[in-house]
């Protein structure tokens, strides 16, 4: 059950401080959704997880097949905590992780992406527009 306050029951740094739990909350659940879903891959085989799940979850198989690619991402399950927590951002990292391991090779497009979380360049505040931006410099 949600909690509903009275205009003028918070501060405005507890307004902030509650909004802040609620994205920590939904980042977390974003990764348990992905971890799940790669686990279902894994242990019930791709044609089953194609067409069944799929169905069963009401999602195209591309769709599902996005989330497998954000779950596939050692760069994105290694640095979860500093990267966006929403969907198309998470995806868009992992565009922009093939790009770079095409254009620099595998350890400098990481060590590249890397560099972009070091210098705040990809951060939880990160919008799918600031890595689209990115992938862009490279094409």
């Amino acid at each position: 059950m949600l909690d509903v306050y009275s205009p003028n029951d918070l501060t405005l740094e507890e307004h902030i401080e509650r909004i802040q739990k609620s994205f920590e909350t939904l980042r977390q659940s974003l990764f348990t959704t992905v971890i799940s879903i790669k686990e279902c891959r894994e242990q019930l085989g791709d044609e089953i997880f194609q067409k069944d799940v799929s169905e069963l979850l009401g999602m195209s198989p591309s769709y599902l097949n996005k989330w497998i690619s954000i779950g596939n991402s050692d760069f994105i399950m290694s640095n979860q905590d500093q990267l966006p927590h929403t969907f198309s951002s998470l995806y868009s990292i992992t565009q922009l992780e093939k790009k770079y391991r095409v254009h620099y090779g595998p350890t400098e497009g990481i060590q590249k992406l890397e560099g972009h979380v070091d210098r705040g360049e990809v951060s939880l505040k990160s919008q799918q527009s600031d890595i689209s931006n990115l992938i862009q410099n490279i094409e």
